[in-house]
């Protein structure tokens, strides 16, 4: 299997929980200045979708 598909793969299989506590890490990448404002948004809308 690729890569990319075994990624995907976690992300469907990830619990709520899961997915909680990764938009959590990123957000603190965020404040930290390690990844832009445009790529935090976009991860967050796409993720939080699945928490709700």
């Amino acid at each position: 299997m690729s890569s990319e598909k075994n990624r995907k793969n976690g992300i469907e299989n990830a619990t709520k929980k899961e997915i909680y506590a990764a938009l959590k890490l990123i957000e603190c990448l965020y404040k930290n200045g390690e990844i832009p404002k445009h790529v935090y948004i976009k991860i967050f809308n796409e993720y939080s979708k699945k928490i709700s």
